[in-house]
């Protein structure tokens, strides 16, 4: 299955503990939710204003974390961005 939404190189890839939902982050500056079974994407989080270098899923699954070359780690709600 390809996954296939950004617009630049994916710099940064997670997978929730329930192993549903693949996060990534890009060179294009976003973040994005992607349903593991389907390929659907399911959200891009926008924020950062440089490529975003890494993202992580909470244990409890509910929050993601990313990080950016423009200095700024954001939280977001998996839910609700």
């Amino acid at each position: 299955k390809t996954l296939e939404g950004h617009t630049d190189g994916v710099t940064a890839v997670a997978v929730s503990q329930d192993g549903e939902t693949i996060v990534s982050g890009s060179d294009d500056c976003t973040v994005r939710v992607w349903n593991r079974s389907t390929g659907a994407l399911l959200k891009t989080l926008k924020g950062h204003t440089d490529p975003v270098t890494v993202v992580a899923v909470s244990q409890d699954d509910k929050t993601i974390v990313s990080g950016s070359c423009d200095a700024t780690v954001w939280v977001w709600n998996r839910s609700t961005g």
